[in-house]
């Protein structure tokens, strides 16, 4: 039996870059909905769950909100991982902290969303910029505050800190087995 798509799932979906991806897969969003949730969409492995936490304003943060909780519910995996083992919860907090730094809102409601689902906050991931890193996977602690990645971006709000510090595992160490420079994340 066929699965009903919501309009703002639709509307998702007919954004540029997003169309362009689902293209990319030679499979209809009906068919990656109705058969795998989870199948990758892009060359990189991310599915669609990734592409809506990797760029959490396109087309607007409320429809990309919704859209993160409809694939949620259809079964989405929050802890499927891409070709650099990225999550949509490490998109969120890597590629969209612009999102979550002006719409705090919106990517609180999409943050709250994984971690309900059992997003794994203390997955092991590449790096942005390896050579500055030093290693090749790391945690989102090492990524946060890194002056490099996470410390050159948009700073994330208090309350995306607060959910993140109560999850993360600051014990982690990375693929060089360096731990964090901190055991707390702060703006």
């Amino acid at each position: 039996m066929s699965k009903i798509i919501p309009i703002a799932l639709l509307q998702w979906a007919k954004h540029d870059w997003v169309s362009t991806c689902i293209k990319e897969s030679s499979m209809p969003l009906m068919s990656i909905i109705n058969e795998d949730i989870n199948k990758a969409v892009t060359s990189t492995g991310s599915t669609l769950l990734h592409l809506v936490t990797m760029n959490a304003s396109k087309p607007s943060p409320s429809i990309a909100c919704n859209v993160a909780n409809i694939l949620l519910e259809l079964g989405a995996n929050p802890n499927a991982k891409d070709n650099y083992d990225r999550t949509p919860l490490t998109n969120l907090i890597t590629q969209s902290s612009s999102v979550l730094h002006h719409n705090e809102e919106f990517g609180l409601m999409i943050l709250k969303d994984l971690i309900a689902n059992d997003a794994d906050v203390n997955v092991l991931f590449t790096p942005d910029y390896i050579n500055y890193s030093g290693c090749d996977k790391w945690t989102l602690a090492h990524d946060l505050l890194d002056i490099h990645h996470g410390k050159s971006r948009w700073s994330l709000p208090e309350s995306v800190l607060e959910i993140i510090n109560e999850k993360i595992d600051f014990s982690i160490p990375d693929s060089t087995g360096r731990k964090p420079i901190s055991n707390k994340l702060s703006a």
